[in-house]
């Protein structure tokens, strides 16, 4: 019996084995003799002998030992075998020794390393690819959970989870039903689709988590018994989709925008500009040119509310500067809370980098922002603004809405407002959004297009009862910020002289334009389109009476605007001076005329001051 046992069976006395049966010889990979010529401590592992050593000097003092144990024995080759001891003290041969029986763990102790491996790899997968898995048993209410999820709700492992736990505290409220729903319907047997939640986390942050159903064991009656599933935090993801989302409604509505602009800077350049010539006639400090400066401050309101609805509009690009951010914030500041009961606490760090920025465009972010912050304290208080730098890393732009690696400046703006509810805080970007009885809606969806546009993000926090704050993240220039200076006030614009070609498909602002610059001391010709003012161009100039410039609209309905007109002028005449004007200044050939043919490039509705600087810049350009 002893022979054909399958486990190893030794009889040792002291430390010598006496006898040692077949399976043991083959555990050992050794012969008889071998095992008769040695110790039992010599086909100990070398790692375990000290144990085994031990155990013999305590069993030698008298004291209590386990007669059951787990360790390792080598064979002669010295290779290590896992074996379960089970030891009984016996007579033999009529002295004292030791039975032993050894039980090869080997293929035990392979499979459990592999599982621990694989449950090694598993937490490593489901850490870098933010997936924990999860079980629940109905009929206990028992909730089990991987280390992932209780890292992705920022809860401590020790804690038991429960659903009721779960539907008490961690998912928002607004979910808890539907989440309550998804769970009884996957406990019907019937197919369930992954859906996705909100998760309030014990600090505060909401993000949220996608559950995916998995797999159900049903006991012999077919009812659930236990149900398997993975989740997954989705909230970058879902921010992504929000701001993809964002910019389509805005990309849309910015095509409209623009149309809506184009034509109605047409009609305020008519207004503008007769405006402006009646005030000539009349008399600089006369009665009826101070009646009608009142007027023409409307109307550069009404320019305003035109450039906000451009800045939103598809193509808008910014003329990109070195920008002191402190000089953004004290002139916005100035403009956004001058006459109120509302203060502003800076906090600018000395050595701030300058933002790569237009710095009109930020401004009217400012602006915006502070204007509303000051509106939400109609009883006075402080804003309080504060700017510091930020270094984004790959990980940090993705946490920053997919941002590009780099240097940024953070400006976050807080007011001790009424706050703004939960539900209308994902819409305070969108367009004609607003919560003020006289608000457009358009203030922050421009600010929220031009940040987008700089290449960075802007998104708020508020809570009723408790305040605002709108926090922006721009790019930082490269130029040091002890470089950045203000800009040289521009020399006012002398008299001209001289003939001037005015295209424009609008009589009504072809003849404005043209009167503007008789006033300026200009003679003028006018045309309606490109067509006809190229052929008009070329007969002055081989009549030996040239036109000294010409200023044209960029585009006209139904035929050649400016860009195409320009372009076969200067095949002509390459010493061609002209200007181009439109409605739609976010248009790129106002960014860098001279790339499309242009000397210089004026936004309607203009006035006399702007045709007369760009006119001179373009007629200076010759002569250089």
């Amino acid at each position: 019996m002893v022979e054909s046992a399958v486990e190893g069976i030794l009889v040792v006395q002291g430390a010598r084995i006496v006898e040692a049966n077949p399976f043991a010889l083959r555990l050992f990979r050794a012969t008889a003799e071998q095992v008769a010529a040695a110790d039992y401590l010599d086909f100990t592992y070398p790692e375990d002998r000290a144990m085994i050593e031990e155990r013999y000097r305590r069993r030698a003092a008298g004291e209590p030992v386990d007669a059951h144990s787990v360790y390792r024995v080598q064979d002669t080759e010295g290779h290590p075998i896992w074996v379960e001891s089970h030891r009984a003290e016996i007579d033999w041969d009529g002295s004292p020794a030791t039975l032993i029986f050894l039980t090869d763990l080997t293929r035990h102790k392979r499979t459990e390393d592999a599982l621990k491996d694989s449950l090694a790899n598993l937490r490593m997968t489901q850490q870098v690819g933010q997936l924990g898995h999860w079980i629940w048993e109905p009929s206990t209410g028992r909730v089990v959970w991987s280390e992932e999820m209780y890292r992705m709700f920022h809860l401590s492992a020790e804690q038991p989870m429960s659903l009721d736990r779960l539907l008490g505290s961690l998912i928002h409220p607004e979910d808890r039903e539907d989440y309550g729903k998804a769970m009884r319907t996957a406990m019907t047997g019937l197919r369930m689709d992954p859906f996705v939640h909100r998760a309030i986390l014990p600090d505060g942050p909401i993000r949220y988590v996608e559950v995916i159903p998995w797999e159900r064991d049903l006991d012999e009656a077919g009812r659930v018994v236990r149900l398997t599933g993975l989740a997954r935090d989705v909230t970058e993801k879902r921010l992504l989709e929000e701001e993809k989302q964002k910019a389509q409604r805005l990309e849309s509505l910015g095509m409209l925008a623009a149309g809506i602009a184009h034509d109605f800077n047409n009609l305020l350049t008519g207004l503008f500009g007769s405006m402006e010539l009646a005030v000539c006639k009349a008399g600089e400090g006369s009665e009826v040119a101070e009646e009608l400066r009142h007027s023409a401050d409307a109307f550069e309101r009404m320019r305003l509310l035109t450039r906000q609805l451009l800045t939103f509009a598809k193509g808008g690009v910014p003329e990109k500067r070195a920008v002191s951010v402190g000089k953004l914030i004290r002139d916005a500041e100035r403009l956004a809370l001058s006459g109120s009961d509302v203060g502003c606490l800076l906090s600018i760090p000395e050595g701030l980098p300058a933002l790569d920025a237009d710095e009109g465009q930020v401004g009217q972010v400012l602006h915006n922002v502070l204007l509303n912050a000051r509106q939400a304290m109609p009883g006075g208080g402080t804003i309080r603004v504060r700017a510091s730098p930020r270094i984004l890393d790959a990980s940090a732009s993705r946490a920053e809405g997919g941002l590009t690696p780099g240097s940024y400046v953070l400006i976050e703006i807080a007011d001790r407002g009424s706050g703004i509810p939960a539900e209308d805080l994902p819409k305070v970007f969108d367009p004609f959004f607003t919560t003020k009885a006289l608000g457009n809606g358009l203030g922050l969806a421009t600010a929220y297009s031009i940040v987008k546009r700089h290449g960075g993000r802007i998104w708020m926090e508020s809570r009723v009862g408790e305040g605002t704050t709108v926090r922006m993240l721009l790019p930082a220039s490269a130029v040091p910020a002890k470089d950045v200076g203000r800009p040289a006030a521009a020399e006012k614009p002398a008299m001209g002289r001289g003939r001037i070609l005015v295209m424009d498909d609008d009589a009504l602002v072809r003849a404005v334009i043209a009167g503007m610059l008789r006033s300026l001391g200009y003679g003028t010709g006018e045309t309606g389109d490109g067509e006809t003012a190229v052929r008009e161009y070329g007969e002055a100039l081989r009549s030996g009476a040239p036109y000294d410039a010409v200023v044209l609209d960029l585009t006209v309905p139904g035929g050649m605007g400016g860009r195409e007109a320009v372009e076969r002028m200067r095949r002509d005449d390459p010493g061609l001076r002209a200007v181009v004007t439109s409605g739609y200044s976010a248009d790129p050939v106002f960014s860098d005329p001279a790339r499309y043919g242009f000397d210089a490039a004026v936004a309607k509705p203009c006035r006399r001051e702007d045709l007369s600087l760009a006119l001179e810049a373009a007629l200076r350009s010759r002569d250089l």
